[in-house]
């Protein structure tokens, strides 16, 4: 759709008076931001050589794997109570199956995989036959985002042609954004790092392939014609390269030397810049590096704390981006049904945190030794196991006010 120049300016200036986010003039289109990006370490980069990256590999299936784990139910709101609505149809769609082909967690790893490559993930809603809904994952390298009529159109790729959406249609988990409706691609913006890590990767591969040695120069007295120097270098990486050929004897003849260039990587301090990627890495998706498989920092108390602090900062925000985007496309027409991650499991710890935190909300009232065993996955009892109990030494302070009053009176 062409827009006139001037008609699109005024229309901009409208919008912004009005408040409304630059997105909202019609006739706009937005890339999710997929393709090659040049780096300055020479390696362009985009989201399948970044998966190439043993860190940016770990990162993200770390990310998924957590995500598509988790617990994820819908609720509902009965009186003052909430309980889980395992009769609601839209809880074994997002607790079981999304559809016939693809388990719950399948399909919020894939979904987890495209928004941390490529900053925007999108689930198409279809309807089912039986009036319930199904969720399909979209690939975002495929989706490009318009704006018709004020609202997001969603253009999809396919091997036959275009497929439109319209925005009911589409499910949209965005990273955070500039304009509001597409979110930044983190292969896109640390490009330079991924870039470095990756060129560092692809530098020790080849180290090896050359024996662990840096390139050198054959030195000979005397003159040496094309065919022999051909001859010379051939015959001397097929004895020197190579792994497998590492350690091997070096035998000169006819009075030549040899003269290592360049730098080792020793003076490159090559492990340790290697080390430093790998933390950039778990900057970039807020990962804890042991996570990543770095451990030269970690102790027993700072891994434990560490975990806490991803679950609260990291995954705790990105499930709150999850829910709001599922409560609002799929339950907003019905008030008091919300879905919602259990991140409880991830914060149970080992069995002797867990005994303690269970005998204090046991002692003080606030969980029955049934709800403990419903957590722990263990069969409930009958008898007194649902009621709240209290330490027999625990008093309200308004009686304790009274009984020492009456002491008083004695």
């Amino acid at each position: 759709m062409h827009v006139n120049p001037v008609q699109k300016a005024v229309r901009w200036m409208l919008c912004k008076a009005a408040g409304f986010p630059k997105w909202m003039d019609s006739g706009q289109s937005f890339s999710v931001g997929w393709g090659s990006f040049a780096t300055d370490a020479g390696i362009p980069i985009n989201h399948e050589s970044a998966l190439q990256c043993s860190a940016i590999w770990a990162a993200v299936r770390i990310r998924a794997l957590m995500i598509g784990h988790l617990p994820l139910n819908v609720y509902r709101h009965v009186g003052k109570n909430v309980e889980i609505a395992h009769d609601h149809p839209i809880y074994k769609t997002l607790h079981d199956a999304p559809n016939p082909y693809t388990t719950s967690m399948e399909f919020r790893e894939a979904v987890s995989v495209n928004f941390d490559l490529f900053g925007n993930a999108f689930i198409e809603i279809k309807k089912t036959p039986s009036g319930g809904v199904a969720l399909y994952a979209l690939e975002s390298r495929k989706m490009n985002v318009k704006i018709e009529n004020n609202e997001p159109v969603y253009e999809y790729q396919t091997a036959t042609g275009t497929r439109k959406y319209r925005h009911s249609q589409i499910i949209h988990l965005r990273n955070f954004s500039i304009d509001g409706l597409t979110g930044l691609n983190p292969i896109q913006q640390q490009r330079q790092a991924i870039g470095t890590a990756s060129a560092q990767q692809t530098f020790s591969a080849k180290m090896y392939r050359n024996g662990g040695r840096p390139s050198g120069v054959l030195e000979h007295p005397g003159f040496l014609s094309l065919d022999a120097v051909g001859n010379i270098r051939s015959d001397w990486e097929k004895v020197h390269s190579g792994a497998d050929n590492a350690g091997k004897v070096a035998i000169l003849w006819e009075g030549m030397k040899y003269n290592a260039i360049g730098m080792a990587p020793d003076d490159m301090q090559f492990i340790e810049s290697r080390k430093f990627q790998v933390a950039e890495i778990a900057r970039i998706y807020g990962v804890p590096p042991h996570l990543l498989g770095d451990l030269e920092r970690a102790t027993f108390s700072n891994i434990e704390q560490q975990n806490i602090e991803f679950v609260q900062y990291v995954l705790a925000p990105y499930c709150a981006k999850w829910e709001q985007r599922l409560n609002q496309s799929l339950l907003s027409k019905e008030p008091g049904i919300y879905a919602k991650f259990n991140l409880s499991a991830l914060m149970r710890g080992d069995a002797a945190s867990r005994a303690h935190f269970y005998s204090s909300m046991v002692q003080n009232g606030i969980m029955s030794r049934n709800e403990v065993r419903h957590l722990e996955e263990l069969n409930t009892i009958d008898g007194e196991a649902d009621s709240l109990t209290v330490q027999a030494n625990m008093l309200d302070l308004s009686d304790l006010q009274k009984i020492t009053a009456g002491r008083g009176q004695k």
